[in-house]
C-alpha cells in the first residue's frame, strides 16, 4: 500500500498509464470538503488482493479513471491548481457528474 499525502502529491503519483483501481482516504470525512480533499491523506494498492482488503479498512474516494477524468477536464477549463482538481472531485463526489 502506498501513501500519499495531498492532493498535489496524487496527482503527480497518478500520471503513470497503467493505474487503475480505487484510491482510498485515511477517513470519510476527507471527501466532505475541498480544503479537506486537498489536505487528505490517500492510499493505493498494490495489486488487486490488497486492494480487495483495503475496502474494508478506508473510505474510498474516487476510481483512479474517474480521478484521472477530472484531472483532464479542469485542464480543459483552464483550472489546473490542486484546490482546482479538488473542486472537480468534490463536485464529482457530491453531484455524481463532472463539473462544467
Amino acid at each position: 500500500m502506498r501513501r500519499i499525502d495531498g492532493i498535489a502529491r496524487l496527482i503527480a503519483e497518478l500520471q503513470t498509464p497503467e493505474a487503475n483501481g480505487w484510491i482510498f482516504t485515511a477517513e470519510r470525512g476527507d471527501r466532505e470538503t475541498i480544503e479537506k480533499i486537498v489536505a487528505a491523506t490517500f492510499f493505493l494498492a498494490e495489486d488487486d488482493e490488497e486492494e480487495i482488503d483495503m475496502e474494508d479498512d478506508f473510505p474510498t474516494f474516487l476510481e483512479i479513471r474517474i480521478f484521472e477524468s477530472v484531472i483532464e477536464l479542469e485542464a480543459r477549463a483552464g483550472r489546473t491548481t490542486p484546490y482546482d482538481i479538488a473542486a472537480g472531485c468534490h463536485h464529482y463526489l457530491v453531484m455524481d457528474t463532472f463539473r462544467d
